[in-house]
């Protein structure tokens, strides 16, 4: 069994030049749901605990040891308001430990502190704060995205009484590439060590797995049905229709669901799928499945299927009649938290209340967006049954769904979806097909849904007018700005 952290011994000198020995205790946390987003791997091998009660446990014990300060590698956003047990960002509420000097955070892929948020000396939750780098006064940093930014802390450390304690600190998430600056130039010495495992990827990534007929993108995937998600789709039910072809519920109804991975968000506008039409490489998987998720099989019912496309549905803002320019994603949502459903066809009423909240609480028992479901032409019943072929990360309770029971589970496979896709793509040769074509937005009388996506979307303006959107220009981060009739 591995400890769950590190002592370090680091030689330093003081301000008069006077070596001093420093330890340094280091302890890493990783949000509890990781057991259920990785419950394949995980089930029966590792439990988690919530990341406060964890240092709670841990931090005094570290300091026992001889920690003279204590840094805390922290794998979890910074969420506001008051703490709960099994926080998913969970940064802030960690600052409230006692013993812990300083934070490096991470998981939501924000910036922090936010140099364009730190000219705000009040805001609406003062614990966290831009200006001072700090959260409840804790110093912290958060790097962004995909090596968008170096994280630095430094820390100025007083001694007294054989105790070292932070005196002053600056904390800083410095842009790897600021806003207008030149690229910065490579490494020679590190590009010479990468080379040849470089050169070996670019030749496997250029290898050939099919033709797309038309573009795939998902700068719409949370507007209307996506070209993008339908390999995906049926990638999934193919897959999934192998796996049971000789078992008692294969001749159930199989469909197939999947959201889109890449829209954007904290990520920025450049994180979208844009696969242009013509030959499909190995390089595009990671834009249609970027994530090493693994195809489990359920057995559900009609009313299950209703359930998930409320969870589904309740990525949206509830929309007005005759109101122009209403805000139509919530926020509090991840992208891909919204799931598309094929191998049945619904619509979403968005004048109706949210059924659920961003963590799959029941917010409006009465609420029901999802209507007129149908399979085969015929209205879904909530006793029919049907096969879903879905990912682990979603079967297993991630994101605002439900953990399905074991008696649900007809097929857990073994290889990575992407792997599935890609098979999938060499025996079809051409897609997408319109598998994913299944959803629409019920009517709203005279309104319109204000959406940002990236502005990659511009390089397609027959989809553009195909929605009758108009455009608004972009946002401050870069956004594209649609008004949408809905």
């Amino acid at each position: 069994m591995h400890p769950p952290f590190a002592l370090i011994d680091v030689p330093v000198r003081d301000s008069e030049d006077r070596p001093e020995n420093l330890t340094l205790g280091v302890i890493g946390f990783v949000p509890p749901q990781v057991t259920t987003w990785d419950h394949t791997h995980l089930h029966g091998r590792a439990h988690a605990r919530d990341i406060v009660e964890a240092a709670h446990a841990h931090v005094p014990v570290l300091r026992a040891k001889g920690a003279d300060i204590v840094i805390a590698l922290a794998h979890t956003g910074i969420s506001p308001g008051d703490p709960h047990p099994g926080m998913e960002n969970a940064a802030l509420a960690l600052a409230g430990v006692d013993g812990i000097d300083a934070i490096i955070a991470g998981h939501a892929h924000e910036v922090f502190p936010d140099p364009s948020l730190a000219v705000q000396r009040r805001t609406k939750w003062t614990d966290i704060d831009h200006r001072r780098g700090t959260l409840g006064g804790v110093p912290a940093v958060m790097a962004g995205y995909r090596g968008s930014h170096l994280g630095v802390l430094d820390l100025q450390l007083t001694k007294s009484g054989g105790v070292w304690r932070v005196r002053k600190h600056k904390s800083q998430a410095r842009p790897v590439q600021p806003a207008g600056a030149p690229a910065t130039p490579p490494a020679p010495a590190l590009c010479a060590l990468a080379q040849p495992a470089h050169s070996a990827t670019l030749d496997r990534n250029a290898m050939t797995l099919g033709y797309a007929t038309q573009p795939m993108h998902s700068y719409l995937a949370q507007i209307c049905p996506s070209p993008a998600l339908g390999p995906v789709l049926d990638a999934q039910r193919d897959a999934l229709s192998a796996a049971l072809a000789r078992h008692p519920a294969s001749g159930l109804p199989i469909l197939s669901a999947t959201p889109p991975f890449r829209t954007g968000g904290h990520a920025g506008p450049r994180a979208y799928t844009d696969i242009p039409a013509g030959p499909l490489v190995m390089r595009h998987l990671g834009d249609l499945y970027p994530f090493p998720n693994t195809l489990v099989g359920l057995k559900l019912t009609g009313a299950d299927i209703f359930d998930w496309l409320e969870r589904a549905a309740s990525c949206f803002h509830q929309m007005s009649p005759r109101l122009r320019c209403q805000p139509l994603w919530n926020a509090a949502f991840a992208g891909h938290a919204f799931d598309t459903i094929s191998g049945v066809t619904y619509q979403i009423d968005l004048t109706s209340p949210a059924r659920y909240d961003p963590e799959g609480r029941l917010r409006n028992k009465n609420a029901r967006r999802i209507i007129d479901l149908r399979l085969d032409d015929a209205p879904l019943s909530h006793a029919q049954e049907v096969l879903l072929a879905t990912n682990s990360f979603r079967a297993f309770g991630g994101g605002p769904y439900k953990w399905t029971t074991p008696y649900d589970v007809v097929h857990r496979g073994k290889h990575r979806i992407k792997d599935l896709l890609a098979d999938h793509l060499r025996t079809t040769n051409e897609c997408p097909s319109d598998t994913a074509r299944s959803w629409s937005f019920l009517p709203v009388e005279g309104s319109s849904a204000l959406v940002e996506t990236g502005p990659g979307l511009r390089d397609y303006p027959e989809d553009i007018a195909r929605i009758g959107a108009t455009d608004l220009g972009d946002t401050e981060a870069g956004f594209m700005r649609l008004d949408i009739p809905l």
